[in-house]
C-alpha cells in the first residue's frame, strides 16, 4: 500500500520543481551583472553541485556490501576533488578561457585530438550523471506513491531545463543557493530520523563483515570508490565554472575546503543507513536501504520529506550538469539544442527504472584514465598532446582488461581503476624523461 496518495505526491513535486523554476525566471529578469558573491554563497553552490540525489542511494547501497571501508572511500572520494581543485585551480584558470573551466584549459593547452577526447569524456560523464539522477529521483517518488517513473522524470527534467538553459550559469548558481538552504534542514531531519533508531536496535546476533574495517572486501571497495569518485569529479565542468566565479584565490580556497569538510561527513552519514539496514536484517532491496530504515518507526510526515529532498538534490546537481554541457559548444543555442536532445534519452532510461551503475562506472574509468595526462600539463612544459593521448589510451585499455562485462561480477573492479589511474602516470613521466634526454643529447 502506498505511503502517500498520488495527488499529494504530484503536488509536492509540482511545488518543488515549479517553485525552483519560477525562482530562476524571477532572478533572470533582474539581469544582475556579477556572479561573485560571499564565501558562504560560493560554498552553497559548490555543495549543491557536488551532492545530488545519488547520495540517497549510492553510499547506503555501497555500505550493504562494502561496509565501513566502502563508505569511507566514498566520503573521501567526494572531498578529494574539492581539495585538489583548491591546489590546481589558480594554475588552471591562468590557462583557461573565462567561464570554460577545465575544458577551456584543455582547449588552450593541447591539440584538437586531446580536446575531442576530453570533451567526449566530460560529456559522457555529465550525461550519465544526469541519467542517474533522474533515475534516482523517479524511483524515490515511486517508493512512496504509485506514480509512473516517466511522469516524475519528465516533470523534473522539463522544470530544470526551463530555467537553466535560458538563465545559464548565473541563474543556476542562484537556484543552487536556494536549494541548498532548503535541503540542509531536510538532510538534518532525515539523518536524525535514521540514527534515532540506533538506540532501539537490538544487539546484532551475527558479526557482520560490513562492520569490520579491516575486511578485504571493504578495503578494496573503499580504494575503488575513492579513485573513481575523486578523479572523475575533477572533470565536472559545472563545478569548475562555479569555482571560477570566486572573487580571489583565497576565497576559492576557503570555499573549497569548507565544502569538502561538509560534503564528506554527509556522504559518510548517509552511508551509515546501509549499515543500519544490515543491522536490522537487510530485508528488501539494498539500493533502497535508506528508505527501508527511515520509514521504519518514523512518522509519515518525516518519511515524506524525502520526496522534496530528492527533487531538490536532483535539480541542484542537474542544472550544473546542464550548464557544463552547454559550455562545451562555442554557440550557447547549439549547446542548448544538444542538451535538450540528450535529455530525451536520459528521461527514457530513467522511465525504465534501469540501473545505470555500469555506465556510471564506465564513465568513471574513462575519466580516471585521462585525469593525470590532462592535469600534468599544468606542471610540465615538456608534456605534449601525443604523450597525453598515449598515456590516456594506455590507462583506458589496461582498465578495460579488468573491467567486468555487463552482467559479470565486479571481481577485479579495484584492479581496473588502479590500472586506469596509475599506468598513465608512469607513461607520462617516462615520456617526459625521454623528451628531456633527447633534447639534452641534441644540445650537445
Amino acid at each position: 500500500m502506498p505511503l502517500i496518495s498520488t495527488p499529494t505526491a504530484l503536488l509536492i513535486i509540482s511545488m518543488i520543481a515549479g517553485g525552483t523554476a519560477l525562482a530562476g525566471f524571477w532572478y533572470r529578469a533582474r539581469a544582475t551583472t556579477t556572479l561573485t558573491g560571499s564565501t558562504l554563497q560560493l560554498v552553497s553552490t559548490l555543495l549543491a553541485t557536488a551532492l545530488g540525489a545519488w547520495i540517497l542511494f549510492g553510499p547506503p547501497e555501497a555500505a550493504t556490501w562494502g561496509g565501513v571501508g566502502a563508505i569511507i572511500g566514498y566520503a573521501l572520494g567526494v572531498a578529494a576533488p574539492l581539495l585538489l581543485m583548491a591546489i590546481i585551480a589558480p594554475r588552471l584558470f591562468a590557462h583557461s578561457d573565462a567561464g570554460n573551466g577545465v575544458f577551456g584549459y584543455v582547449s588552450q593547452r593541447y591539440g584538437k585530438s586531446m580536446v575531442y577526447a576530453a570533451a567526449a569524456a566530460i560529456a559522457f560523464y555529465l550525461i550519465i550523471s544526469l541519467t542517474a539522477g533522474l533515475t534516482a529521483v523517479a524511483k524515490l517518488v515511486q517508493i512512496f506513491a504509485p506514480i509512473p517513473l516517466a511522469w516524475t522524470a519528465t516533470a523534473v527534467i522539463v522544470a530544470t531545463l526551463a530555467y537553466s538553459l535560458p538563465g545559464g550559469l548565473r541563474v543556476s548558481m542562484f537556484t543552487d543557493r536556494i536549494q541548498a538552504w532548503i535541503a540542509a534542514p531536510l538532510i538534518v531531519a532525515v539523518l536524525f530520523a535514521g540514527f534515532s533508531l540506533i538506540q532501539s536496535l537490538p544487539a546484532p546476533k551475527v558479526d557482520y563483515a560490513q562492520f569490520d574495517l579491516t575486511s578485504s572486501t571493504g578495503l578494496q571497495a573503499g580504494i575503488t570508490f575513492f579513485i573513481a569518485v575523486a578523479l572523475t569529479n575533477l572533470f565536472h565542468q559545472g563545478q569548475w565554472q562555479r569555482a571560477e566565479t570566486a572573487s580571489s584565490n583565497g576565497q576559492l580556497r576557503r570555499a573549497l575546503i569548507i565544502s569538502a569538510a561538509i560534503a564528506a561527513p554527509i556522504v559518510l552519514a548517509f552511508g551509515g543507513f546501509g549499515l543500519l539496514f544490515v543491522a536490522t536484517g537487510g530485508a528488501g532491496d539494498p539500493s533502497t536501504a535508506l528508505f527501508n530504515v527511515v520509514t521504519t518507526g518514523s512518522p509519515l510526515w518525516l518519511s515524506a520529506m524525502l520526496i522534496p529532498l530528492g527533487v531538490l538534490l536532483f535539480m541542484s546537481s542537474a542544472d550544473s550538469a546542464i550548464t557544463g554541457l552547454t559550455s562545451l559548444t562555442p554557440n550557447p543555442r547549439v549547446g542548448g539544442a544538444v542538451v535538450i536532445a540528450l535529455s530525451l534519452p536520459a528521461a527514457w532510461v530513467a522511465a525504465q527504472g534501469l540501473s545505470v551503475l555500469y555506465l556510471f562506472l564506465l564513465a568513471d574509468l574513462i575519466c580516471c584514465a585521462i585525469a593525470f595526462p590532462v592535469f600534468y600539463g599544468l606542471y610540465s612544459r615538456r608534456h605534449s598532446t601525443r604523450a597525453a593521448l598515449m598515456a590516456s589510451a594506455t590507462g583506458l585499455v589496461a582498465g578495460l582488461v579488468y573491467f567486468p562485462l555487463p552482467g559479470q561480477p565486479p571481481t577485479h573492479l579495484m584492479e581496473a581503476f588502479l590500472a586506469a589511474a596509475v599506468l598513465p602516470v608512469v607513461v607520462c613521466l617516462l615520456m617526459s624523461t625521454l623528451t628531456r634526454d633527447l633534447r639534452e643529447t641534441a644540445a650537445t
